[in-house]
């Protein structure tokens, strides 16, 4: 059927399930000038990307691994998706990347995914270029839940503000929750973040004199390093615009930790042993979230 000019998706209702994706950037006569921040030729294309004008989007149980740019990235204009039970392993960038870019990315769920031996885990971001005048650049309705992320090289969880991209105070972002997801070993270089929400709260008020974030939330999760040192960018204690409540070393800071006991964290079982002291946060969590 052909799609209305006015109408505001190109395209509705796709699948995308248990697909293996890997080497995604081999070098060709196209790309060969193309290169990564590594300054490798190959392109910059993810493994699986949804982007521009798409409504019911539903990604299930891929296994993406050995690539380089991106894991799954959903960006510009995409509404009412989710990206469950994937396996994400050796990209070298991002897992699962959100970026609103020009437009917005609205009542996205992203759970029960695995992402491994990546740069970074789940990144939220808006890559808006500056040239954007209003405030249609919305981030909203996020929903991040029950993700493992473990032996990551410089970040689990990033809450963006583009250094280079995101600089005007235009848009909403809200309604973003993060809730009983586990970060196991996820700041392998030492130098980075385990965790890191604070960028955004360097926003303001936007052209409507409204606040643009608004409805953060963490709550229920695990971090750990086998080391006991996270090191942890949440500070926020003050703001009303965000909630970080309920977890287990989630603190802002670098912070040594108490050891959850995780049943077998290297053979990738992250369930908590018998007598664990993350064991009585988690379980009130859960009841919180399924009484309400």
């Amino acid at each position: 059927m052909p799609v209305s000019p006015t109408d505001p998706f190109r395209t509705r209702h796709i699948t995308i399930r248990n697909n293996e994706v890997t080497q995604t950037n081999v070098v060709t006569d196209y790309n060969d000038t193309i290169t990564n921040s590594f300054g490798e030729p190959g392109g910059v294309g993810e493994a699986i990307t949804v982007a521009n004008s798409v409504q019911h989007v539903y990604v299930y149980g891929n296994n993406v691994h050995n690539s380089r740019q991106y894991g799954i990235d959903f960006k510009n204009h995409v509404v009412d998706g989710e990206i469950h039970g994937n396996r994400i392993d050796r990209v070298i960038r991002y897992g699962i990347y959100l970026d609103a870019g020009e437009t917005d990315i609205r009542r996205i769920s992203v759970k029960d995914n695995v992402v491994t031996h990546c740069r970074a885990g789940i990144v939220l971001s808006r890559e808006e270029d500056d040239d954007d005048s209003g405030d249609g650049l919305v981030f909203e309705d996020i929903d991040i839940d029950n993700n493992t992320l473990a032996h990551l090289s410089r970040i689990g969880i990033h809450f963006q503000r583009h250094p280079s991209k995101d600089q005007q105070d235009i848009g909403h972002i809200r309604r973003i929750r993060a809730r009983l997801n586990t970060l196991y070993n996820t700041n392998t270089d030492g130098f980075y973040r385990d965790l890191n929400i604070d960028d955004w709260a360097t926003f303001g008020t936007n052209l409507a004199g409204q606040p643009i974030v608004d409805g953060i939330e963490l709550r229920g999760n695990i971090a750990w390093n086998p080391d006991g040192d996270m090191w942890m960018r949440a500070n926020v204690a003050d703001d009303a615009r965000f909630t970080v409540v309920d977890n287990f070393n989630v603190a802002d800071g670098q912070t040594t930790g108490i050891d959850p006991l995780f049943k077998d964290p290297l053979k990738g079982d992250f369930s908590l042993q018998t007598g664990s002291p993350a064991d009585p946060v988690i379980r009130k969590v859960r009841l919180l979230l399924t009484s309400a």
